[in-house]
């Protein structure tokens, strides 16, 4: 079975709403986490697990995902 390994996720930051590439494991229930501090490169190269201390922002949607080799698109929330 494949693994998700990155989702492109649209977010909203204080009703503005944003999207990006973000590791799949930061997209959770309803939300997208992100590091606390001002760089968050890191903690993306290595896909770290969300912290009790990392923010979190309402997620609008997942508009893709992509393992090691495939992409597939999922259904919009």
């Amino acid at each position: 079975m494949l693994q998700d390994m990155w989702s492109r996720a649209v977010w909203l930051e204080r009703e503005r709403e944003e999207e990006g590439v973000v590791p799949s494991n930061w997209v959770t229930d309803d939300y997208v986490n992100w590091p606390s501090g001002c760089d968050a490169t890191r903690a993306m190269a290595e896909q770290k697990n969300p912290g009790a201390n990392w923010r979190k922002f309402k997620l609008v949607k997942v508009k893709l995902r992509s393992g090691n080799c495939l992409s597939h698109l999922i259904t919009y929330k």
